[in-house]
């Protein structure tokens, strides 16, 4: 009871030390609204506020969502000095609400010091930077990571509730930032190949023929039935947005990236949106084909196209090497739960949980090497942390769910002659985020910039 007690007096003061820390990083590293799309945002929220949301003028770089949120703290005639000050203290509210999200996300799956933990680590190495900008990074990271959670529960444990859940978010996430098609994508093929599996399985295992025959109808409609509560429910909150670029832009899911995806830098990629954005719905005004997958796959070799995924992969690790202090946190907790479970010779339950699904295994590994790859792909045209760290809370939930299991086993560390147990861990990187955050942090916030 006296421990919950200091634990619950540690969280309040973490809120304030987080509020001061968000602030001074706003009032003294973010100090021009120029900088990091934030101008850009401010002026689609600016427009949605003064034509009472039926501004359509959006060049599909930047989704909706976020803007509408600010576009409720515009009041005409607004200098834009205070509303950019406005959005820092908006974004920091956002922040403290998304961290109270991970926490109870992770206090579902560890005990109550394991789940503070993480949240802390997350709030002191990731938001505390990002918070007080006025950009949809945070609102998205929120988002994404909620979504994580749904695609994973429902390849652990179908049901028709979870995928309907699962598509909501994606929808909502989508309206944030277009960056989770690959997602939804990814959890449409999985449920397809959960559905082949457990048909698959259930013929090997089972004697009687009859019921074989009666069963995999079962999993057959279970499976379709997840997919398209799924994509119904992702499609239903996406669409008003959606059928306007259509309108606008001739295609459904027009973005102005997906152009950078296929172009071999900024400038040929912005040629092509200005070309786009002069004759809307009409195609390209002029006899040079666009950048498209199918342009981009006939006129590079298959050496080039590795050059540019290594090449990508080299930037990320060059961008999250210095980073705030979130890779060497996160990179510790990796190791650390890696050791605990080789070294007490249960790797196994490590990729494999208790009670875990094979699906679920393989989506992990391909949400994040497939996204890692995207990113890495998207370097070649724009540098920054504000892609790769959408990872950042999935894989920390991950982390501290190994590490919660391996409690479960009581496992230990023998390092140097010394056994270290696994409820140890906590307490050396709460220790360890205390002294980043007293000696570290205050110089952090003043010079360090989190837009990009």
């Amino acid at each position: 009871m006296k421990s919950q007690s200091a634990m619950i007096v540690l969280s309040a003061v973490a809120v304030l030390v987080f509020i001061w820390a968000a602030n001074q990083q706003g009032k003294s590293a973010n100090t021009n609204l120029d900088a990091d799309d934030q101008s850009a945002y401010m002026g689609y929220a600016k427009n949605l506020a003064l034509t009472n949301f039926h501004y359509d003028g959006n060049d599909r770089n930047r989704m909706p969502l976020y803007p509408a949120l600010m576009s409720l703290f515009y009041r005409k005639g607004m200098p834009d000095a205070e509303f950019f000050k406005i959005g820092k203290k908006v974004g920091i509210g956002i922040a403290l609400m998304g961290l109270m999200l991970v926490f109870y996300l992770l206090y579902r799956v560890a005990d109550f010091f394991d789940a503070l933990t993480g949240a802390l680590v997350a709030a002191f190495t990731v938001f505390v930077y990002k918070a007080p900008y006025f950009q949809a990074d945070v609102l998205f990271y929120f988002f994404h990571f909620l979504l994580f959670i749904l695609l994973l529960a429902l390849m652990n444990n179908l049901k028709i509730l979870t995928a309907a859940a699962a598509g909501l978010v994606a929808g909502v996430a989508h309206l944030t930032k277009a960056a989770v098609l690959p997602a939804v994508l990814l959890a449409a093929i999985m449920l397809l190949l959960r559905g082949g599996y457990e048909i698959g399985d259930m013929r090997k295992t089972s004697p009687d023929k009859e019921g074989v025959n009666n069963s995999w109808q079962k999993i057959i409609l279970t499976h379709l039935g997840a997919l398209v509560a799924m994509i119904v429910c992702f499609l239903t909150i996406v669409y008003p947005y959606i059928s306007t670029s259509k309108a606008i832009y001739g295609s459904y899911f027009y973005n102005d990236n997906f152009y950078c995806l296929w172009s071999d830098s900024f400038p040929e990629a912005q040629a092509e949106i200005l070309r786009a954005q002069n004759a809307p719905g009409q195609g390209v005004t002029d006899d040079v084909e666009p950048p498209a997958m199918q342009k981009y796959f006939r006129t590079h070799s298959p050496r080039q196209m590795l050059h540019r995924i290594t090449g990508g992969i080299y930037n990320l690790w060059m961008i999250t090497g210095p980073s705030f202090g979130y890779s060497e946190f996160l990179s510790f907790m990796i190791l650390t739960v890696i050791l605990l479970f080789a070294q007490n010779k249960k790797l196994y339950l490590l990729v494999r949980p208790e009670g875990s699904h094979p699906a679920a295994l393989i989506f992990v590994f391909a949400y994040f090497s497939g996204y890692i790859l995207l990113y890495a792909w998207y370097t070649l045209i724009t540098m920054g942390s504000r892609f790769i760290l959408s990872l950042f809370l999935p894989a920390l939930f991950l982390c501290t769910k190994a590490l919660s299991r391996a409690q479960k086993h009581d496992f230990s560390i023998y390092l140097f002659g010394r056994k270290i147990s696994a409820s140890a861990i906590s307490l050396v990187i709460l220790f360890w985020l205390s002294v980043y955050v007293f000696c570290v942090l205050p110089f952090y916030t003043m010079a360090s910039g989190g837009g990009k």
